[in-house]
C-alpha cells in the first residue's frame, strides 16, 4: 500500500492529504498501537538488508499492538512505479507513505539525514525513541 504525501501539480487535494492525516493520527490514538516509522529508499542497500528484521519484528509484536508505517525517501518521475516494484518484490506488508516536500516532508519534520533511520512512536502518540538498532528491535 502506497499513500502519496504532499502535492504534485494539483495531483492531490489538500482534503487528500488530511484523510491520511487523519487516518495516521486514529491509528496511533485511537487504536493505542506502537508504531515504527521507518524511512527508506529503494537504492539503499541498507534498507534493503532491513527488511528481513523488520519483518520479524512485525510477526513477533504485531498481536501485541506494534505497527510498521515505511515513508519512502525516492524521488524522481517513476518513484511510484520503483516504490510499488520493491514493495512486491521484498513483500513488505505494512502501509508505505511517499515523503513530500515543504510542510509535508516528514523526514525533515524529524531531521532525519541519513537512511535507514527509524522512529519508535509510542502508545501516547510521542515519540518514544530515535534509530532502534536490529538487536533492539527484536528484543
Amino acid at each position: 500500500m502506497i499513500w502519496w504525501l504532499g502535492r504534485r501539480k494539483k495531483e492531490r487535494s489538500d482534503l487528500f492529504f488530511l484523510v491520511r492525516v487523519v487516518f495516521l493520527f486514529v491509528v496511533i490514538n485511537v487504536i493505542e498501537v506502537v508504531v515504527l516509522v521507518v524511512f527508506w529508499a529503494t537504492w539503499c542497500n541498507p534498507c534493503v538488508e532491513k527488511v528481513p528484521i523488520l519483518n520479524r519484528a512485525l510477526e513477533l509484536y504485531e498481536k501485541d499492538g506494534f505497527a510498521i508505517l515505511g515513508v519512502n525517501l525516492d524521488s524522481g518521475p517513476e518513484r511510484v512505479r520503483l516504490v510499488r516494484r520493491f514493495l512486491v518484490e521484498f513483500g513488505i506488508p505494512w502501509p508505505n507513505v511517499l515523503d513530500g516536500e515543504g510542510v509535508h516532508d516528514i523526514a525533515g519534520s524529524y531531521a532525519v539525514s541519513e537512511i535507514p533511520a527509524n522512529l519508535l512512536i509510542g502508545r501516547d502518540g510521542k515519540v518514544v525513541t530515535f534509530d532502534l538498532t536490529s538487536s533492539e528491535l527484536l528484543e
